[in-house]
């Protein structure tokens, strides 16, 4: 083989050689030739700096994506950490909206039958009466200086009360008080009553046991006792 034609095939197969992918005895070939044409010599040395140049390129590419992976996951678990506080602050600012805004109470006797049993769970609202003034009907908790009761609101101030003949009269006309049952007694008060500024009248539903204004340990309500306002029905233990 001259030494033109030798010298092409050798450099066709530098590229594999420089891989180590050339068996043992074409190696050999390369080798000697390599020893005896400088240019050819030269010509392999290009070929391993162009390779080494692609490996650096290579592991500077890697060690970017690297780099990126972990800005990237870095990213995530800050995001994760800010998701995390904002979903804490949420259930803390809910839970404390909750506490301020609501008040879960607990039905105790049955002078509020049939509209709400012993032992009931209701949620009263604490908010309503900073927003507006109680009006008849409503369901409220009342707050007294030796204890709490749960009532129905029937006069309003300005209202002139009067209850005989087993009904209840307001501004002089007979009314069906929500959920009244049994025979209504007019209690130990006198009659007819007007009510002043800020005054209320309450009754129980259950009419015959309920303890209410018609009593004079509890008699005429202040606004500032009204505490709360029924909202719902929050649990029940018994029925």
């Amino acid at each position: 083989m001259e030494k033109k034609e030798e010298c092409a095939l050798v450099r066709e197969l530098l590229p594999i050689y420089c891989d180590d992918a050339v068996g043992d005895e074409g190696k050999a070939v390369i080798e000697k030739h390599l020893k005896e044409c400088k240019e050819c010599s030269t010509y392999k040395e290009e070929i391993s700096q162009m390779k080494e140049e692609e490996e650096a390129s290579q592991d500077k590419i890697e060690a970017v994506k690297t780099e990126q992976a972990t800005e990237v996951s870095k990213k995530l678990r800050r995001h994760k950490k800010k998701m995390d506080f904002i979903s804490t602050v949420a259930v803390v600012f809910v839970w404390l909206a909750f506490m301020i805004c609501f008040q879960v109470v607990e039905v105790s006797g049955i002078s509020m039958k049939p509209s709400f049993q012993d032992g009931e769970r209701l949620l009263m609202n604490r908010v309503v009466y900073h927003l507006r003034s109680p009006k008849q009907g409503d369901v409220v908790s009342v707050a007294l200086e030796d204890m709490t009761l749960l009532k129905r609101v029937v006069g309003v101030p300005g209202d002139t009360i009067e209850i005989k003949d087993n009904a209840v009269f307001i501004n002089g006309k007979s009314v069906k008080i929500k959920g009244e049952e049994g025979q209504i007694e007019p209690g130990d008060l006198t009659y007819p009553l007007t009510l002043g500024k800020d005054e209320y009248f309450v009754l129980g539903d259950n009419v015959e046991v309920s303890l209410d204004s018609r009593s004079s340990s509890v008699g005429v309500i202040e606004r500032d006792e009204i505490r709360t306002k029924f909202l719902c029905r929050f649990f029940s233990f018994k029925k």
